[in-house]
């Protein structure tokens, strides 16, 4: 089973263009970390992250960055 972590898999584009970069190499899991930068004006939020991740079982939320 191979298990990646990532802070810019946050939406459904950026998790289609993931895929397709994994090609045949297929990640079971994968762990988002939400990047929050008071500096960046459309940083993601926690509940979008997490609304984002319950429609999708292989991608679980966890913690925060700053």
């Amino acid at each position: 089973m191979i298990i990646d972590m990532h802070t810019h898999i946050y939406n459904e584009e950026m998790w289609e263009s993931y895929q397709k970069r994994m090609g045949k190499n297929k990640v079971e899991k994968v762990i988002v970390i939400p990047w929050c930068n008071n500096n960046i004006s459309d940083e993601l939020d926690t509940d979008t992250l997490l609304k984002f991740t319950d429609k999708h079982p292989e991608l679980f939320a966890l913690g925060s960055i700053d």
